[in-house]
Formats: C-alpha cells, sequence, structure tokens
C-alpha cells in the first residue's frame, strides 16, 4: 500500500514539473480547470503548490502504519492508474515537442 502512495507521490512531483516547463515554455495549456486558475493567478504558486501536495503525501506516508480498508487501497490503486495514463500521455506530448 505505501509502494503505491510513493509512486503517487513521485508521480504528481514530476507531472507538476513537467507541466510547469510545459506551460511556461507555451507547449502546453492546462486542463484542469482549478489548476488552470491557479497557474494563471501565479506559475510560481501553481509550482509549490504541486510540491507541497507531494510533501504533504510524504508527511502522510510517513505517519501511516496500516491501511487495512479494502476501499482506500482500491481508490488508491484506482488513482495511480488514472494518473499513470495521465503522466504518460503528457510525456507523449513532451516527446513530441522535443
Amino acid at each position: 500500500m505505501k509502494s503505491i502512495l510513493h509512486y503517487l507521490a513521485l508521480l504528481n512531483l514530476l507531472d507538476g514539473i513537467f507541466t510547469f516547463y510545459g506551460l511556461q515554455n507555451g507547449h502546453i495549456n492546462e486542463a484542469n480547470p482549478i489548476m488552470h486558475v491557479l497557474y494563471e493567478f501565479s506559475p510560481l504558486f501553481f509550482l509549490l503548490l504541486k510540491i507541497f501536495l507531494t510533501a504533504l503525501l510524504y508527511v502522510i506516508l510517513y505517519h501511516l502504519t496500516l491501511i487495512t480498508s479494502v476501499w482506500i487501497k482500491r481508490l488508491s490503486l484506482f488513482a495511480s492508474i488514472c494518473y499513470t495514463y495521465i503522466f504518460l500521455l503528457h510525456s507523449y506530448w513532451i516527446v513530441q515537442i522535443i
């Protein structure tokens, strides 16, 4: 279970960095309406929020002893699958640009 959460944290951080790069250089547009508003407000705030959310997940992981809820495990696995798809899609776009 913890490995899934570590994986999610890593994907979140990498997604934030790559998205920031793509947005800053005009290669992509932010499709998430909430993150789009945050980026328009302040690109630095956007990046810092992604870093903060990653750090928050690691704080939770540090204090997490054992998750026994099947619901939480399934939700984490589903989130990992979705985020992997999004990350691979973003990676494909970045490779096309380079």
